[in-house]
């Protein structure tokens, strides 16, 4: 298990949208997009298909530091590279998917580092 720390702030967050009500009491989302392309990911956003699309407008980078737990993440986290790192959380989804070596009947295959972590120590 190898041992890094992660960057401290990130230059940017790809997520589905949330919209906070008029009166401030309640919280909704709406879909990134209604992507039908992957399997591996829902309906309203393709993690991957985003961070292919990020290193396309931003360039590669030197190595990715990728911090992850549900199973929503493994299609981002099998295109990254072997100087790249996954950070997995332990006990969550993507931790026990990882075990199974399988997703949507299909082997899993990481090249990144993997770091496996249970609080944000």
């Amino acid at each position: 298990m190898a041992s890094a720390s992660p960057p401290i702030e990130p230059d940017e967050v790809i997520s589905n949208r949330g919209v906070l009500s008029a009166d401030g009491k309640s919280f909704s989302y709406s879909s990134h997009s209604n992507q039908t392309h992957c399997r591996l990911c829902s309906r309203a956003l393709c993690k991957g298909t985003e961070l292919e699309y990020y290193f396309e407008t931003h360039g590669r980078f030197t190595a990715i530091h990728f911090i992850c737990d549900g199973t929503n993440d493994i299609c981002p986290a099998m295109r990254l590279r072997q100087e790249d790192t996954l950070y997995v959380r332990t006990g969550y989804g993507l931790d026990a998917m990882l075990q199974r070596g399988l997703v949507a009947g299909l082997p899993i295959t990481i090249k990144a580092q993997l770091v496996f972590w249970t609080n944000g120590e």
